[in-house]
């Protein structure tokens, strides 16, 4: 009998390993403590608001299947709370801006660009009824405190209860609080995803700066943002009589998947930065110097390019749900290219920076009107075993854009997994009204 762990069991024990290590050290994202179900229902059974007697026996199966339930049950009523927070947020906005002047309330819209490698994505998420760190409850920290409208020691994120925990310092009155400001984002980024240009926007008091000088507000914004990694590049008040939607007023993405291919270590003001994922381990680097293989990035160009000429059906570049769910998996790529560059600098590769062929940092950059998810790690993906020769880019693109029914996918595991979320970058956004932060989106010609 073999001992040796197959790569599912050994991603297994590691994922336990990982649970274990944050119950006592923190969350290997957020670095911040979650409590325990047990713990949130002990919070609970405090503040009032649940059954003294809902105790369940963890040994027995049916009550674990109860359990389950009543989790998904009470995760499910914590986001509808959390909805109806902000619904009702938005309704009084509503009826203060029917009652009061016009100019009382007014839209802002604003750019952002973070490291997600140290928060939940971008949305604002639950678990169990804890608020987790995303990207927009630390934008609607801020802002609440520019404007006065959340304390100090407020917080959005953790548990809101009337007894503070003596365990969890993210469970109390002063945690898990409704956002006085409430963001939208354009685009909802995953856990450990980056961006450059993400746009938002948000309602505020025309009060406020009557004078439609946002500087003090941005300001005092990136004081508490910067050390979350997180930097606010703009903020400017939408004019009145225009419609503007950070999500639906959008017309396009650009996206940039960067990976190291080097030999050696990358320098540590690079390290800092999260926006790259590795082609292989420090220890391989350093104990397999004869076996790493750089990538061949003009075939990576050359397919990249090719995937970007036409409309093409992208069901083996997303997730299983979507394969088997989705009827229009089709999406046209406006433009896509890959290039080498020698550092991390400048931040925002596009199409106009200038390839180096002796540069460790490969770039795949694509732009387009719409993605689905997980589409673009997949595509980074395809690319890499393009560059490593397992895939000529004569059969990528006949296996992977006429793929066969759902099973044979499976049983041949046709589809593509996505790479790893920390080489994504979220570069720009495209809006079709002009001088929206003053960039356009290449159309190719019909």
């Amino acid at each position: 009998m073999s001992l040796a762990l197959s790569r599912k069991q050994a991603s297994k024990l590691a994922r336990r390993g990982a649970k274990a290590r944050a119950a006592h050290t923190g969350c290997h994202v957020c670095a911040v403590r979650h409590p325990s179900r047990a713990s949130l229902m002990e919070a609970a059974r405090a503040n009032g608001t649940l059954d003294p007697s809902s105790t369940l026996d963890p040994n027995d199966p049916l009550e674990t299947l109860v359990a389950r339930k009543r989790r998904r049950e009470a995760s499910a009523t914590a986001l509808a709370r959390a909805n109806a927070a902000r619904s009702s947020t938005a309704s009084d906005a509503a009826r203060d801006e029917e009652n009061a002047p016009r100019d009382a309330i007014r839209r802002i819209r604003g750019v952002v660009a973070y490291n997600g490698a140290r928060f939940h994505g971008f949305q604002r998420a639950a678990n169990n009824g804890w608020i987790m760190p995303t990207v927009q409850t630390a934008l609607e920290t801020a802002l609440s405190r520019a404007y006065d409208l959340l304390k100090p020691q407020e917080t959005l994120v953790g548990y809101h209860c009337k007894t503070p925990s003596e365990v969890f310092d993210t469970i109390g009155p002063n945690n898990g609080l409704p956002p006085p400001v409430v963001v939208t984002g354009a685009s909802r980024t995953d856990t450990g995803v980056n961006a450059a240009g993400q746009v938002f926007h948000f309602e505020a008091p025309a009060s406020a700066d009557p004078d439609g000088d946002l500087s003090p507000i941005l300001a005092r914004c990136n004081e508490e943002l910067n050390a979350q990694e997180i930097q606010m590049l703009r903020l400017e008040p939408v004019p009145k009589g225009e419609y503007f939607d950070s999500s639906r007023s959008s017309v396009g993405k650009r996206y940039c998947y960067t990976v190291y291919d080097g030999r050696d270590d990358p320098v540590a003001a690079e390290q800092v930065h999260h926006r790259f994922s590795c082609l292989y381990t420090e220890g391989y680097r350093k104990h397999h110097q004869d076996k790493l293989i750089r990538l061949d990035s003009d075939a990576m160009d050359r397919a990249a390019a090719a995937i970007a000429s036409q409309t093409r059906n992208f069901r083996l570049f997303t997730r299983s749900t979507n394969r088997g769910g989705r009827s229009n998996l089709e999406r046209k790529l406006h433009r896509a290219r890959v290039l080498r560059t020698r550092s991390l600098e400048p931040m925002v590769v596009d199409f106009d920076t200038r390839h180096d062929p002796a540069g460790d940092f490969v770039h795949f950059v694509v732009e387009g009107s719409g993605f689905l998810y997980l589409m673009v790690r997949c595509l980074a993906t395809a690319l890499i075993k393009v560059g490593k020769s397992e895939v000529t880019v004569e059969q990528l693109l006949e296996q992977g854009f006429s793929p066969p029914d759902e099973e044979e996918v499976i049983r041949q595991r046709l589809h593509y997994s996505p790479a790893p979320p920390e080489g994504l970058t979220l570069a720009a956004l495209f809006y079709a009204q002009p001088g929206v932060f003053g960039d356009t989106m290449h159309r190719p010609e019909v």
